[in-house]
């Protein structure tokens, strides 16, 4: 087995409660069956008791009930897990325990990847420069840098001729923040292309490539995510915050059409 980890795998840490968009508020948590069978096997008590109250059944499926402010129902005052703080990370279902984790499987190879709906994914897709890792079968891992993927040629220039076919709406954006979202686009591209060609090749097709929808499908997101970000430097409202809630709001809206 060949596995790649994208770039934040070896730093990736949840900032629980500090977190500024939480992926306990706004989402239905899906249960898996054999952790609802973990909770209805502990002892009855009032930490136990909140947990068999919080979830319920729709169409052969376990979900956390949501508060109406969308808050999960596991989620205490200080945005810290019921489960978690009463408990250990073991309890958590496979849904808490692997998110923002995405992991794909093509024939002998897998992918680690992350959702960039996590503050801290966006955080790194914003400022560091992406890499991969890249370990065969139980070795050493080694850092692989996009454009030496095998999938990802020929995507430098896809990123060069997107930016250079967007110019205009860059015109009366100062310098320095042009360079955070030149930075962002190459690092979305590399990571979003890949992340598509592993999904699509894990469901049975022999090799693992690039394709021209993908690309298309990538230059759209990119699109939704650059008129955000027009939008907060036209306001003067451009914060690094700001621009990370943007990226994970609209991933979020892309994970409602594709994976």
């Amino acid at each position: 087995m060949k596995d790649y980890y994208y770039g934040i795998a070896n730093r990736f840490k949840c900032i629980a409660g500090d977190c500024p968009n939480s992926c306990c508020i706004g989402w239905n948590i899906v249960i898996d069956k054999d952790s609802v069978k973990r909770y209805k096997a502990l002892p009855e008590n009032e930490i136990s008791n909140r947990i068999i109250s919080g979830i319920h059944a729709s169409d052969n499926k376990f979900y956390f009930k949501n508060h109406d402010n969308g808050r999960c129902y596991m989620l205490d005052a200080d945005n810290l897990c019921h489960i978690q703080r009463n408990y250990s990370e073991d309890m958590l279902c496979i849904t808490c325990r692997k998110y923002p984790r995405l992991i794909y499987k093509a024939n002998d190879t897998r992918l680690v990847s992350f959702s960039a709906s996590c503050p801290v994914v966006a955080h790194y897709l914003i400022n560091s420069k992406s890499c991969f890792y890249y370990r065969e079968k139980k070795g050493s891992f080694k850092t692989v840098y996009p454009v030496d993927l095998p999938w990802c040629k020929g995507i430098k220039v896809k990123i060069k001729k997107y930016l250079l076919e967007h110019e205009e709406f860059f015109g009366n954006i100062d310098k320095t923040r042009l360079s955070v979202f030149y930075n962002f686009c190459s690092n979305y591209f590399y990571y979003r292309v890949t992340s598509l060609a592993f999904s699509v090749a894990s469901e049975g097709t022999e090799e693992i490539q690039v394709t021209e929808d993908m690309i298309r499908k990538c230059e759209t997101e990119i699109d939704v995510i650059l008129y955000g970000f027009i939008d907060l430097c036209h306001t003067d409202s451009l914060t690094q915050d700001a621009f990370v809630k943007l990226i994970n709001d609209s991933y979020r809206d892309f994970a409602h059409v594709t994976t």
